[in-house]
């Protein structure tokens, strides 16, 4: 541990735990002390540590080749999409595969600014959407954003998450270029919105025909016990 805190960026506060294996949930250290974890790799392991079909599939996949860039076709991509696309709702069937959730956030960033003459972008009290620069724009936390002011996205609005009454900011402004927020919110404290809550915000952004994005990085892909 003192070796890694010498010679690692000091990015994230360390929990005094030297990992050696898991097994579904639970983490073994180094010293034979097994753990329950709670944070699931902030949702990267969300389906358990040494899953037996992960590791056949991943080694499948290297005995075939284990890397292949989007410009290229490859059969387990395809595969991935048809499966994915039997999942989602009606006319979720155009994909852009990220390595992380930040990835994917600046994605949709881009997304809005090019296709929308607005110029706002609204967000959640409590969101966390990522530590890039555009990111952490849309990120409410001011801790993480205050050393950071000059690269991040000017024209962010926060408005209060699971508050009817917020949401009238949105039907009477007219430069809303995209609304994201999380279905379920994870670092801000798993906090469940409303259903009317969030039959609203659809309905709002559907007749001014804003852009919402729903951020399910931490709770989508079964993590809370069904797609």
């Amino acid at each position: 541990m003192n070796y890694e805190n010498e010679h690692i960026a000091n990015t994230y506060q360390r929990l005094p735990v030297n990992v050696l294996n898991g097994n579904g949930a639970i983490l073994h250290d180094i010293n034979g002390k097994r753990y329950i974890d709670m944070m699931g790799g902030y949702g990267v392991a969300i389906l358990g540590y040494g899953n037996k079909k992960i590791k056949e599939a991943v080694c499948r996949q290297f005995d075939t080749i284990p890397i292949a860039h989007a410009s290229e076709y490859t059969a387990a991509r395809e595969e991935f999409i048809k499966n994915l696309t039997g999942i989602v709702p009606a006319g979720l069937d155009k994909f852009y595969l990220g390595n992380t959730g930040a990835e994917a956030i600046e994605a949709a960033i881009k997304v809005v600014i090019k296709s929308s003459k607005n110029h706002k972008i609204i967000a959640m009290t409590n969101s966390y959407h990522g530590k890039t620069a555009g990111a952490l724009s849309i990120t409410y936390s001011e801790k993480y954003r205050q050393s950071f002011g000059d690269l991040l996205i000017k024209n962010v609005e926060f408005i209060r998450y699971n508050n009817m009454e917020d949401l009238d900011k949105i039907r009477k402004d007219n430069d809303i270029s995209a609304v994201f927020f999380e279905p379920v919110q994870g670092e801000g404290g798993i906090n469940i919105p409303d259903r009317d809550y969030v039959r609203e915000l659809r309905q709002i952004t559907e007749e001014k025909g804003i852009i919402l994005v729903a951020d399910e990085i931490q709770s989508g892909l079964g993590r809370t016990g069904k797609m």
